[in-house]
């Protein structure tokens, strides 16, 4: 970063590229309260440029590191990112977060199941 920031300081796009990277490392790591933060200022940077590419991935992992939160909020930011890719006519990327969407949708059926059984179980255990 300080490179970046030395020999390019008003580069939004290094700085957006070198926040996502740092913050998609982290999400990897599990730090998720890092990625988070590193993310929001990849993508408030990559806002400020005409790369949708760049803004894209932004939000593609703001909306991964909110999947693993298991956070409704993965859902808009994947629908962000689906929109700017489409917008740079990149359908490969858009076809991967698609893919999340899809994930985000199982882990919600699946919630809803083991919370509606969960009600159920606790239903006939009470009148027992």
């Amino acid at each position: 970063m300080q490179i970046i920031k030395k020999y390019f300081p008003n580069d939004a796009l290094k700085f957006s590229v070198n926040n996502y990277e740092q913050g998609y490392l982290r999400l990897k790591l599990g730090n998720l309260e890092e990625a988070e933060s590193y993310m929001q200022k990849s993508l408030d940077f990559a806002l400020t440029t005409e790369d949708f590419i760049a803004q894209a991935c932004a939000y593609r992992g703001m909306g991964e590191i909110y999947l693993k939160q298991d956070s409704v909020k993965s859902r808009n930011y994947f629908y962000q990112s689906i929109q700017l890719f489409e917008k740079a006519e990149d359908k490969i990327g858009a076809d991967e977060v698609k893919s999340f969407i899809t994930k985000w949708e199982v882990v919600q059926l699946s919630w809803r199941k083991t919370v509606k059984s969960g009600d159920s179980w606790r239903r006939k255990e009470a009148s027992s």
